[in-house]
């Protein structure tokens, strides 16, 4: 017979039926797959999914693990300290890939407990909010923390199967670790076929292939590569065969009683059976709750718990077995009710008030937080808490313990009212002393304290206070006020004095300072004086109060005042010198006169060898500018004239007159017809004329010419006898008084003429003079109170003498003066008279200058000598000066002196 093939279709058959029997693996793109982890790692790079501690300012990871991202909308995470939000964002883009992980990293500047919070979205599961928390602490440990392995509840879980089963189990409650790290799962060896661990979450497909004992060894693993083990046993029976009752693992509670700060509790259990699980539930009060299941988990909420015992709660576990087997256990679970504390800042102002998270179950010992926050309130200091926020409730101390109520229990900050010291601060005082410090209650209003103490600084004045020394802060003046609100300084401020520096009117020269200065106290100010033509700077001077010149010899100079008010001034001195004129051109150069011109220059007349005048023109320095010689002979005065000076001597026994010109021209000569006259003096008139003087000493006789202004015609001339004629003047009336001697030693001859010539009265003031028979009359001058006064000699005593007498021969002053041999010339000052001639006395000991300052009454107030030891040098003229000194003349020598007849 012919054996014929099994029809294709028959075997088609039969492998679509072994299909149909035996179930797929589990899809790892299920949508219940999806899920969020949550992990943290600090700076050490140690990770965990609970809590984790750091240091301020260190990095800390916070990353979300996320299984298949494509069913996640979005994903909103947020760190907050206290109920304050540090960090607040939602993610809305994810990889495409089944996993994604994201890192956000961050650091917190403050100590304390941070929670971080994970709430994802999702419109295709249902998935919960996660949290973990961050604990910073100050200062890093320099010891690394001890790393402990995980730790597997149990060595060994047995879970019954029936082949049909599809059995899944979350490992992460069964295994903890100590250090909280982030835990991994693996499977140890071979699978088994249709097992598999997705992140924590193992998963097993029963078969027909797998009936009997199958054994799986899990392994926990921290990050480090600490490990533990754990042996799962699948038992796995055919369908329909089932004899055993299911197995029942204890989650939560572990042990069968347990104690719950709450009236409600979850309870956890793995449940399995051959046959399958029918129904999980349990009976309380009367009341049936069913388990629902959670990836494996059989978890059933138990609510209602009576406060204080311990609630019986039975829990049953039936299989799908035809004789419906069960397993039944009893657990107790004692609710001991708890109380939470929360710290009330009270009106604080700023800082951070600590937080306890914690619940407590009365009767416990609760210790009080310290204001480790910092918090303040303004105008306050911490003192404690308080259960009533006026401080009427009971006090707790922080760091102290109290013992838990059976309530919520609220702590009040209190706050003791602050005082504050209020000092003062002389800021560089050198004098006096502040006010005296005080204290006072916060936010009370301040009265400031004025200069109760006389504070001073030298060069400063007193301007108030301010809160900072150099003037920055708050400005205060006395008897402002203010709110105290912190410990105050208040310093003193301090304005530099403005003293007024008074600079007199300089004489003879002129100062860049003048008039009325305002200086700044101990302030350099700097000044010049410049004198004028003539004149060279002497010093500065100070006329009042205190000042400080730094050179008082200086032109420049500078000059401060620390004390008060000060007047200066700068003094300029008349130039002076003493020169022997040495001139090689002439011989025998004997000066007579001296004048200071209109232009300030020196005119010096007077002979040279053979008998001819001789006019020299020296500069304020006292060098020679010109010299001019005349004809004219034996030259007794120059007198100034107008743009000029006149020039009196004698010409072929005549008497000779000259008029010479500031450049050494001679204007214009007068020369007496009759002979045997010498020239005296000529001085112009008040009518622009002259008065000229001459005697005839063989027969003791004088005369008087008065010419017109060209000095050409003679007006009128009178002669006089018995008197030769040494000067004239005319007076105060508009006469002239003339001096001279009545002969050759004889007396002192004054006549005083009106102004046509005529004789008027004569006297020799012999009772005055006391000449006895020999005393002389060189000079005349004008007072300003219309005398005239009058040097000379007296040769009995050899003494010069000053002698005042009135328009009607009055004697008004008469002083001797026994230093001076005779006196040449007299000039009157304002206070007083300059006397010159010569002297034995004082000096070299030989005939020498003399000059003498004398006051009104005469008296000496300064008398110089000027002359060389090697002979003799006698004053011939003398003569004032524009800036006030006088200027004299004998022999070759000429000697400028300053307003007290020296020369420096």
């Amino acid at each position: 017979m012919r054996r014929r093939s099994a029809s294709p279709i028959l075997i088609l058959l039969v492998v679509i039926s072994f299909i149909l029997q035996c179930q797929l693996p589990p899809n790892p793109a299920d949508p219940s797959n999806t899920s969020v982890e949550l992990l943290i790692r600090n700076s050490l790079w140690l990770e965990s999914n609970l809590s984790i501690t750091d240091t301020v300012d260190k990095p800390i990871q916070i990353g979300l693990v996320i299984n298949l991202p494509e069913n996640i909308d979005s994903i909103k995470v947020s760190v907050k300290a206290e109920g304050k939000a540090l960090f607040d964002t939602l993610f809305r883009s994810f990889s495409t890939s089944n996993r994604d992980t994201i890192w956000k990293v961050m650091s917190f500047p403050d100590t304390g407990y941070k929670l971080v919070s994970v709430v994802p979205y999702s419109k295709v599961v249902n998935l919960l909010p996660i949290s973990a928390g961050i604990t910073i602490v100050k200062k890093t440990s320099t010891l690394q923390p001890d790393n402990h392995p995980p730790k597997w509840s149990g060595n060994m879980l047995n879970v019954a199967l029936n082949d049909t089963t599809r059995y899944e189990l979350n490992l992460s409650p069964l295994c903890s670790d100590p250090d909280k790290d982030v835990l991994g799962f693996s499977i140890s060896g071979k699978a088994l076929p249709g097992d598999t661990i997705i992140d924590s979450l193992y998963k097993f497909q029963a078969s027909t292939a797998t009936i009997g004992k199958n054994s799986v060894e899990l392994i926990a693993s921290d990050p480090s590569g600490l490990k533990d083990t754990m042996e799962l046993v699948l038992n796995v029976t055919a369908s329909g065969t089932d004899t055993n009752p299911p197995e029942v693992t204890m989650l939560t509670p572990d042990k069968d009683s347990s104690v719950t700060n709450s009236e409600s509790y979850v309870v956890d259990l793995l449940c399995s059976d051959a046959s399958g699980i029918d129904s999980v539930y349990a009976v309380f009060n009367g009341k049936t709750t069913s388990a629902v299941l959670e990836n494996g988990h059989y978890k059933i909420s138990i609510t209602g718990l009576v406060a204080g015992v311990y609630n019986a709660i039975q829990l049953t576990v039936r299989d799908k077995s035809t004789t419906a087997l069960k397993t039944t256990k009893t657990i107790k679970i004692k609710y001991a009710q708890s109380f939470t504390i929360t710290y009330n800042g009270n009106e604080k102002s700023s800082g951070v008030i600590p937080t306890d998270t914690g619940k407590y179950e009365t009767g416990a010992s609760v210790i009080v937080k310290d204001n480790t926050g910092n918090f303040t309130k303004t105008g306050f200091t911490f003192a404690g808490w308080n259960t009533a926020a006026d401080g009427s409730g009971t006090a707790h101390a922080a760091t102290t313990t109290f013992i838990m109520p059976a309530a919520n229990v609220v702590l009040y900050a209190q706050w003791k009212i602050r005082t504050y010291t209020l000092r003062y601060n002389g800021n560089g005082n050198n004098g006096g002393d502040v006010p005296d410090d005080a204290v006072y209650d916060s936010n009370t209003t301040v009265t400031v304290s004025g200069n109760t103490n006389s504070l001073t600084k030298t060069g400063f004045d007193f301007n108030g206070w301010n809160t900072k020394s150099d003037g920055s802060g708050v400005i205060l003046a006395a008897a402002s006020t203010f709110k105290i609100k912190s410990d105050t300084t208040l310093y003193a401020q301090w304005i530099v004095k403005k003293y007024n520096l008074t600079i007199e009117t300089p004489v003879n020269g002129t100062t860049n300072l003048s008039g009325i200065v305002s200086v700044d106290s101990a302030v350099v100010k700097s000044m010049t004086a410049t004198p004028s033509t003539g004149y060279k700077f002497k010093c500065w001077r100070i006329v009042s109060g205190t000042a400080l010149i730094a050179d008082t010899t200086s032109v420049t100079t500078t000059v401060t005042l620390a004390n008060g008010n000060a007047t200066i001034k700068a003094v300029f001195a008349c130039l002076t010198f003493v020169k022997q004129l040495s001139m090689a051109q002439y011989s025998g150069l004997l000066i007579k006169d001296v004048i200071q011109a209109d232009d300030e220059s020196y005119m010096l007349a007077g002979t040279i060898s053979g008998g001819k005048g001789i006019v020299i023109k020296l500069d304020l320095n006292g060098d020679t500018v010109w010299t001019r010689t005349f004809i004219a002979e034996d030259i007794s005065s120059i007198k100034k004239a107008i743009n000029g000076c006149i020039i009196t001597g004698d010409r072929d026994s005549k008497i000779d007159v000259s008029f010479c010109q500031l450049n050494g021209n001679q204007l214009w000569i007068y020369n007496y017809s009759q002979s045997g006259y010498y020239g005296s003096v000529a001085r112009m008139t008040s009518d622009n004329g002259y008065i000229i003087g001459g005697s005839n000493s063989s027969i003791t006789s004088s005369i008087l010419v008065k010419t017109d202004a060209g000095g050409i015609h003679d007006e009128w001339s009178f002669k006089y006898s018995s008197c030769i004629l040494s000067d004239c003047v005319q007076t105060s009336d508009g006469g002239y008084m003339m001096v001279g001697t009545t002969t050759r030693g004889a007396n002192t001859c004054i006549i005083k003429v009106n102004s046509q010539g005529l004789e008027k009265w004569r006297d020799d003031f012999d009772s005055t003079i006391q000449g006895q028979g020999r005393s002389w009359a060189f000079s005349i001058e004008n007072t300003k109170d219309g005398d005239c006064v009058i040097g000379g000699n007296s040769g009995m005593v050899n003494y010069g003498y000053l002698l005042k007498v009135s328009q009607a021969g009055q004697v008004k002053l008469f002083k001797t003066y026994p230093n001076a041999s005779n006196i040449v010339s007299i000039q009157p000052l304002g206070d007083g008279y300059f006397v010159a001639g010569s002297t034995t006395v004082i000096g070299s000991g030989k005939s020498d200058f003399y000059v003498a300052k004398v006051n009104s009454s005469g008296a000496v107030v300064k008398e110089t000598a000027y002359g060389t030891s090697g002979a003799n040098e006698e004053c011939t003229g003398m003569n004032l000066t524009n800036d006030g000194g006088c200027i004299m003349v004998g022999g070759n020598w000429v000697i400028k002196t300053d307003e007290n007849g020296e020369v420096k």
